[in-house]
């Protein structure tokens, strides 16, 4: 079983502190869990002050997307604007969005990964626990009240013609414009979202 969790790390002797998320390995227990976090600033302070640092586990989690959301929550702009928070923007919900990737490491990925197959059992695992999981878009959508775009028809597909759909689809890749286009649309409607949730929180101040 693996563990989804918020936590805080702090230094009592230079006052700085950083909040983050985090989901554990196998059977390890949060309190359990070395992971001291992997934000370049945070190791930069540790380089520098190499003592004193206590990392306190906040709460745990169902969900990997319900521990996102409240380290979303704990990074407010009150928190970013402290000098000694290390958190340099607000964490969780939806961060991997456009962040950018250096060529090295997209080729240290690619080699981790190439020939790699998941066993049975880590897909049913994964399975269970991705069952009633919620990413970054469908939280904001549901927080502000926003009902998911319907289908036009409640009409399913034969077997036959799921079989055909799939056929036509087999070994078909995307081209690089294409990829470009579907990525910025998310962004932008990503975006729209947050600036929602600003202009509504702004609205219950």
């Amino acid at each position: 079983m693996r563990y989804h969790y918020t936590y805080l790390i702090f230094n009592s002797l230079c006052g700085y502190f950083y909040y983050g998320v985090r989901t554990t390995p196998e059977d390890v227990l949060p309190e359990d869990d070395t992971y001291m976090g992997s934000s370049k600033h945070l190791q930069a302070l540790y380089k520098r002050f190499p003592v004193a640092w206590v990392k306190t586990v906040i709460k745990t989690y169902d969900t990997r997307s319900q521990a996102e959301f409240a380290e979303y929550e704990l990074t407010t702009a009150e928190a970013l604007s402290n000098r000694y928070c290390v958190n340099r923007r607000r964490g969780g919900l939806g961060w991997r969005l456009g962040a950018p990737c250096k060529e090295e490491t997209k080729n240290k990925i690619s080699c981790a990964k190439t020939g790699y197959k998941h066993t049975e059992e880590w897909k049913q695992e994964n399975s269970k626990r991705q069952k009633g999981h919620t990413f970054g878009s469908s939280v904001l959508m549901a927080e502000l009240g926003i009902e998911p775009k319907q289908p036009k028809t409640e009409r399913t597909a034969s077997d036959e013609t799921k079989q055909k759909m799939r056929a036509a689809k087999l070994g078909k890749k995307r081209d690089p414009e294409t990829i470009a286009k579907v990525k910025a649309g998310q962004r932008a409607f990503y975006a729209k979202l947050k600036e929602l949730k600003r202009i509504k929180e702004a609205s219950n101040d």
